[in-house]
């Protein structure tokens, strides 16, 4: 059936798609933590992007 093999293949896409963010959530929440002046880098990088 061509419609089941559609439907394993999207199930495929969606599943490394949510294990992508799972992936990139938990790495940025990571470096968020060992960043604890993570307020003044924010404010500094926004300065140099600026000048």
């Amino acid at each position: 059936m061509p419609s089941h093999g559609l439907l394993s293949t999207l199930e495929q896409h969606l599943q490394r798609i949510i294990g992508h963010l799972n992936t990139m959530h938990t790495i940025s929440s990571m470096a968020w933590r060992q960043r604890p002046h993570h307020g003044i880098w924010l404010s500094k990088r926004l300065r140099d992007t600026k000048g």
